[in-house]
């Protein structure tokens, strides 16, 4: 058709929309996560290194080695209870209102501040761990308000011969370290538990790149 119009019919707009997510958004009504267990099962020795060979997993990945578990939540709560993720990361949120923003490294999500206003608290307590130890250990993130480890509650990554992970603490108000655990079992000498966070390396092993770190910041 010659210097003719074709009349459109407007459409409607899309009931639903796909996007990518960018982050996820906490208030007060926000609930917490909490993980209960028995204990750590952690033995320590004189040289201060960790014997991880009874350890109590808890919350653990059911996929290979290398990958993340993240937990976003107003409050985060271990009772007794463990986070293990070996060579992999271990991503704790704890946030009162405000949002956390998901980006993606490679094939793994990345988690940053995308406006956090307020922090929720986050405690481990009763011989809990929170735990990335591996051949090449994992690293170790964790941002709340207050942050407390009592009895004999461990965060740490153990590595054997390769790179050292890191830790990273971020406590915008208290960091509250207190408590240790006697233990006395049949074999000798008796293990002692301290509350704390370590990077360690095993004594003698092919690390490259350093043994890892630990940072904490905080009252």
């Amino acid at each position: 058709m010659v210097n003719s119009s074709v009349p459109s019919t407007p459409q409607p707009a899309p009931l639903l929309s796909v996007s990518v997510p960018l982050g996820l958004q906490l208030n007060n009504n926000s609930q917490g996560i909490a993980i209960q267990g028995t204990n750590n099962g952690l033995i320590l020795n004189e040289d201060y290194t960790f014997v991880t060979n009874f350890a109590n997993q808890g919350l653990t990945h059911q996929t290979p080695q290398g990958q993340t578990i993240a937990l976003i939540a107003n409050g985060i709560n271990l009772d007794g209870g463990n986070i293990t993720a070996p060579g992999g990361a271990i991503d704790l949120w704890s946030v009162g209102e405000g949002v956390v923003r998901i980006g993606k490294n490679n094939n793994d999500f990345v988690l940053s501040d995308g406006g956090i206003s307020s922090y929720g608290d986050l405690n481990a307590l009763n011989s809990s761990s929170i735990n990335t130890s591996a051949n090449t250990s994992g690293t170790i993130d964790i941002h709340a308000d207050n942050i407390t480890l009592n009895n004999g509650s461990i965060i740490f990554s153990n590595t054997r011969s390769g790179n050292g992970g890191a830790i990273n603490v971020n406590a915008t108000g208290n960091l509250n370290l207190d408590g240790i655990v006697f233990d006395f079992p049949q074999s000798s000498p008796p293990n002692i538990m301290y509350s704390g966070i370590a990077a360690n390396v095993r004594p003698f092993g092919t690390s490259r790149g350093g043994a890892g770190y630990h940072q904490c910041s905080g009252n």
